[in-house]
């Protein structure tokens, strides 16, 4: 029996979704990529016949009228077996007119990879699957949005610089190209916003049941964040990815390179892993928001910011925090300055969460009970999830924003990394981890540079951050390279006797970092602190802590705490139950 494996990739979406500095076009572009990876995508391929439940164990070879089978569908790509040439190229001829007409200036990849079921593998280095990924990845986009620029005189679109096509149905006079036009439609914004809102609710399944979303109303404008009275605004852009989920998803390709009965076994694991990793992602978004933002921002030390908080035209509150990426194991948020760094790590652990959950344990308050059930569906066990937190004024380049987070997301895993196991025992999972930077200039450089620059110690050869730090303690590691350490710095700088109502102590005790640690005893004998400790950390008195095997190896203990002082709101520790 032939088949003929398909595999569609939106290649590019991070620059078709970042490339702006709007957050309405984010919002638009964001929305019309789910569409097509989601809806459009099935509902081209309903077109050519009866479909095979994505969700059963089921395939091609079972029902003989079906023409085809959807193998996963996510992150920005999908697998899709055809019975028929014919079918497949069918599919992508629809599929193609639908994102050209709704979606333009979003690229995608197309390979269509003949094999044999009884005689070729699915899986396996050399099967049908890698072998078609490897001709995708040397494949160009079949269209991109500036391959036919301009054939005569234009004008430029303000968000893109391709041709213009029309003008902003908001702004007067600003021309707009295809791609931003069909991004900025008030359908779309409208639908992006139910969209996210079913996402979110305690209850996706009834639209109709009260849910705590509904007090507030979501963001359409990055002002719209982190907005204090007489303040600078900040926003935090917050980039989650899981830890190893790609490789699990090449070992559950690679282990079964048997053809039949294991192409069939191979198709199964890969769409259950699929299905896993997407339940994950969901459940830990919408307890991160459910469970730990919302009944914070009921808390009386919250109490100044909700009332700062802007309001649509009905008068609602604008939540403080808004997804634009979401639904898998890749996260993208945007959220008040203040809220990054306490939502990036209340997500990393109901990530965690989410993949340990047993079957057997009820579901924690406003957590769907299928949601809650990943732990057996989720092949390889728990797992952990790392993040990287860009804190930028609200009118810095939003794409240049959104790099930096993501530069940060693989420094953190870098650091969470497990270390190379002797030979013979086991490997480690890989940590959760977290780094982030505060980006007060809009000058453009990669993370080293900017460390080096803003950072760097030369006369001890150290650097006045930690981070990136674990989320939890390493017993072989030093306590103070993680962020439960950092937090409880914060916490004393805000709320200690000695600190609180002193400000300048603070702004000095930062002076004294930079000269290193016999500048810092001179700064606790200047200021009567020889006895006052910031911490349990044995290096306590002096600031700086030894770092063997790193470079740099000095590292200060409290400038990271110091920078984010203002920059930090705590929410709880762990989720809240509401009735």
């Amino acid at each position: 029996m032939d088949r003929i494996l398909t595999i569609l990739d939106t290649s590019g979406i991070q620059d078709y979704i970042f490339a702006s500095n709007r957050m309405r076009e984010n919002i638009g572009a964001s929305y019309l990529v789910a569409e097509a990876t989601e809806t459009w995508l099935k509902e081209a391929l309903s077109r050519i016949g009866a479909l095979i439940d994505p969700l059963s164990d089921q395939g091609l070879e079972h029902i003989p009228q079906a023409p085809a089978e959807l193998v996963y569908a996510g992150g920005g790509n999908a697998a899709i077996l055809f019975r028929a040439r014919t079918d497949a190229v069918n599919f992508v001829t629809a599929y193609s007119r639908t994102l050209i007409r709704n979606a333009p200036g979003l690229p995608i990849k197309v390979i269509h990879h003949a094999f044999s079921w009884d005689n070729d593998a699915f899986g396996g280095e050399t099967g049908a699957f890698n072998t078609a990924m490897r001709q995708l990845r040397s494949t160009p986009p079949s269209w991109s949005p500036g391959a036919l620029a301009g054939l005569s005189v234009t004008v430029a679109c303000r968000s893109t610089g391709l041709p213009a096509v029309d003008f902003d149905p908001d702004e007067t006079g600003r021309s707009v190209s295809a791609l931003v036009l069909a991004q900025v439609r008030e359908s779309v914004r409208k639908k992006a916003d139910e969209r996210l809102k079913t996402f979110l609710r305690r209850d996706p399944d009834d639209p109709n049941a009260p849910d705590p979303l509904d007090e507030y109303s979501f963001s359409r404008d990055f002002d719209d964040l982190g907005r204090s009275r007489d303040d600078v605004s900040y926003i935090a852009v917050i980039h989650a990815d899981g830890n190893g989920i790609g490789k699990r998803f090449r070992d559950c390709i690679t282990e079964h390179d048997q053809a039949g009965v294991g192409s069939r076994t191979c198709i199964t694991k890969l769409r259950k892993l699929s299905n896993a990793v997407n339940a994950v992602g969901t459940t830990a978004l919408r307890n991160t928001i459910q469970q730990r933002l919302l009944p914070a921002l009921k808390e009386p030390h919250f109490r100044d910011f909700v009332h700062n908080l802007p309001q649509d035209d009905e008068g609602k509150p604008i939540l403080p925090v808004r997804p634009l990426v979401y639904g898998g194991d890749d996260v993208t948020i945007v959220c008040d300055g203040r809220l990054g760094l306490t939502l990036a790590t209340a997500f990393l652990e109901e990530f965690a969460q989410a993949t340990e959950t047993s079957p057997s344990e009820p579901a924690t308050a406003g957590t769907e009970a299928k949601s809650a059930q990943t732990a057996e569906t989720l092949p390889g066990g728990p797992a952990t999830a790392s993040a990287g937190i860009a804190i930028v004024k609200s009118h810095y380049p939003f794409s240049r924003a959104y790099e930096l987070s993501a530069e940060l997301t693989r420094s953190a895993k870098d650091y969470g990394k497990p270390k190379q196991a002797a030979h013979g025992e086991p490997q480690e999972a890989p940590k959760a981890a977290l780094d982030w930077h505060i980006a007060i200039s809009g000058i453009s450089a990669d993370l080293e540079q900017l460390r080096e620059r803003d950072y760097a110690v030369p006369s001890i050869g150290g650097s006045l951050v930690l981070r990136p730090v674990l989320l939890e303690p390493d017993p072989t590691l030093p306590a103070a390279r993680s962020w439960p350490f950092v937090r409880d710095v914060i916490e004393t700088l805000k709320d200690g006797a000695e600190w609180r109502e002193r400000r300048n102590k603070v702004i000095a005790l930062r002076e004294a970092l930079r000269g290193g640690p016999d500048e810092v005893r001179r700064f606790r004998i200047r200021y009567g602190l020889e006895h006052i400790r910031l911490s349990n950390a044995p290096e306590d008195d002096v600031g700086w802590i030894d770092a063997p095997n790193e470079s740099p190896r000095s590292r200060s203990l409290y400038f990271d705490a110091i920078e984010l002082i203002d920059l930090y709101l705590a929410i709880p520790d762990q989720p809240v139950s509401q009735p």
